[in-house]
Protein backbone atom coordinates (compact mmCIF):
# COMPACT_ATOMS: atom_id res chain seq x y z
CA UNK A 1 0.00 0.00 0.00
CA UNK A 2 2.92 2.38 0.51
CA UNK A 3 4.40 2.21 -2.91
CA UNK A 4 0.72 3.04 -3.93
CA UNK A 5 0.97 6.42 -1.96
CA UNK A 6 5.15 7.06 -3.28
CA UNK A 7 3.60 6.59 -6.78
CA UNK A 8 0.78 9.16 -6.17
CA UNK A 9 2.98 11.38 -4.64
CA UNK A 10 5.64 11.05 -7.70
CA UNK A 11 2.85 11.89 -9.98
CA UNK A 12 1.42 14.69 -8.47
CA UNK A 13 5.06 16.40 -8.16
CA UNK A 14 5.05 15.40 -12.20
CA UNK A 15 2.25 17.47 -12.39
CA UNK A 16 3.24 20.42 -10.32
CA UNK A 17 6.72 20.11 -12.37
CA UNK A 18 5.02 20.65 -15.44
CA UNK A 19 2.72 23.44 -14.37
CA UNK A 20 5.91 25.53 -12.87
CA UNK A 21 7.37 24.76 -16.32
CA UNK A 22 4.66 26.13 -18.34
CA UNK A 23 3.80 29.22 -15.90
CA UNK A 24 7.31 30.20 -15.91
CA UNK A 25 7.84 33.83 -17.42
CA UNK A 26 11.86 33.40 -18.44
CA UNK A 27 14.36 30.63 -18.48
CA UNK A 28 15.57 30.86 -14.97
CA UNK A 29 12.39 30.28 -13.76
CA UNK A 30 12.08 27.06 -15.51
CA UNK A 31 13.27 23.16 -13.98
CA UNK A 32 15.37 20.60 -14.94
CA UNK A 33 15.15 18.90 -17.46
CA UNK A 34 17.73 16.09 -17.21
CA UNK A 35 16.23 14.28 -13.74
CA UNK A 36 12.90 13.89 -15.81
CA UNK A 37 14.11 12.52 -18.77
CA UNK A 38 16.16 9.82 -17.03
CA UNK A 39 13.21 9.33 -14.89
CA UNK A 40 11.08 8.60 -18.19
CA UNK A 41 14.10 6.25 -19.38
CA UNK A 42 14.50 4.41 -16.01
CA UNK A 43 10.62 3.83 -16.22
CA UNK A 44 10.91 2.52 -19.82
CA UNK A 45 13.08 0.08 -18.88
CA UNK A 46 11.36 -0.81 -16.34
CA UNK A 47 8.19 -1.70 -18.48
CA UNK A 48 10.67 -3.38 -21.21
CA UNK A 49 11.26 -5.70 -18.81
CA UNK A 50 8.62 -6.34 -16.79
CA UNK A 51 7.02 -7.02 -20.27
CA UNK A 52 9.90 -9.12 -21.77
CA UNK A 53 10.39 -11.51 -19.52
CA UNK A 54 9.72 -15.21 -19.16
CA UNK A 55 7.32 -14.38 -16.50
CA UNK A 56 5.23 -11.61 -17.29
CA UNK A 57 5.32 -8.49 -14.57
CA UNK A 58 2.41 -6.88 -15.83
CA UNK A 59 2.01 -4.66 -12.36
CA UNK A 60 5.49 -3.38 -12.44
CA UNK A 61 5.25 -2.17 -16.24
CA UNK A 62 1.70 -1.22 -15.19
CA UNK A 63 2.90 1.14 -12.37
CA UNK A 64 6.04 2.34 -14.26
CA UNK A 65 4.25 3.03 -18.19
CA UNK A 66 2.63 6.58 -16.15
CA UNK A 67 6.52 7.63 -15.59
CA UNK A 68 7.32 7.37 -19.32
CA UNK A 69 4.50 9.80 -20.04
CA UNK A 70 4.67 12.46 -16.87
CA UNK A 71 9.02 12.25 -16.97
CA UNK A 72 8.79 13.04 -21.04
CA UNK A 73 5.96 16.04 -20.84
CA UNK A 74 7.96 17.53 -17.62
CA UNK A 75 11.16 17.47 -19.16
CA UNK A 76 9.94 19.39 -22.89
CA UNK A 77 7.81 21.83 -20.60
CA UNK A 78 11.27 22.23 -19.17
CA UNK A 79 12.77 22.57 -22.12
CA UNK A 80 10.33 24.67 -23.86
Amino acid sequence: MSSLFARFYAYRAAQNGISANISAQNAACKGDWIQPLVGAINCTLWVVYGLWRPKKDISGAVANAPGILFGGVVAITALI
